[in-house]
């Protein structure tokens, strides 16, 4: 992918974006703080910009890169991830405020019956710390805390979460099995309509569901 097509993509799934040769932002509001991608001699910034505080447009400089081609992915992954939260993760979590997401209740029993609603298969996740590829795991700790990872190809731990208390473990895992199955539904489609050749890498889709 290249800067422009990336443009194009975010604006197709209603991402508002706008590019230029050395740039890539979003449009937002007059008083929205917002992200821009910007190459600055050799370097690529990705830069948050503040418009709300007394100073408005102060430069927050997040990551750097060398190579706009993994500068420009991040960005996409980025961005894409913020939107599909938004428009499927948020929406399920209200629509189905009895399995109580991302409340200190929140149990094992109602992680699973959330993941059984969605009817996402069971090759992307799994309960009991077995890796699978391309899935996510969770790993029980102590009774009480667990760490969620996200599995890539050959077995390899591509991501892990720091040791949480249960609830908190079963709400990240409901939502990384959640994006890992919408990625993998956008890829397809991307790949059928000759966007890309091949699925993404291990480490764009861990941007993605980060």
């Amino acid at each position: 992918m290249n800067i422009s097509q990336v443009a194009r993509l975010l604006n197709e799934a209603d991402v508002k974006t706008r590019c230029g040769p050395n740039l890539l932002e979003e449009i937002v509001g007059r008083r929205e703080g917002y992200y821009r991608l910007e190459k600055r001699n050799e370097e690529w910034l990705y830069i948050f910009i503040d418009c709300e505080k007394r100073e408005p447009g102060v430069e927050e400089i997040h990551k750097r890169f060398v190579n706009e081609y993994e500068a420009v992915m991040f960005y996409y992954f980025k961005k894409l991830s913020q939107k599909y939260r938004s428009q499927y993760v948020y929406p399920f979590e209200e629509q189905n405020k009895d399995i109580r997401i991302g409340w200190p209740d929140f149990n094992l029993a109602n992680l699973k019956e959330a993941i059984k609603r969605l009817g996402i298969k069971e090759n992307y996740y799994d309960f009991n710390n077995v890796k699978k590829e391309h899935s996510i795991c969770l790993e029980e700790v102590s009774k009480n805390t667990s760490k969620v990872k996200f599995i890539g190809n050959g077995n390899n731990v591509i991501l892990e979460t720091l040791e949480l208390e249960n609830w908190d473990a079963y709400s990240a895992m409901f939502t990384r099995v959640y994006l890992l199955f919408l990625l993998d539904r956008y890829c397809k489609s991307l790949i059928k309509s000759k966007e890309i050749e091949k699925t993404f890498s291990d480490n764009e889709y861990s941007i993605f569901i980060k």
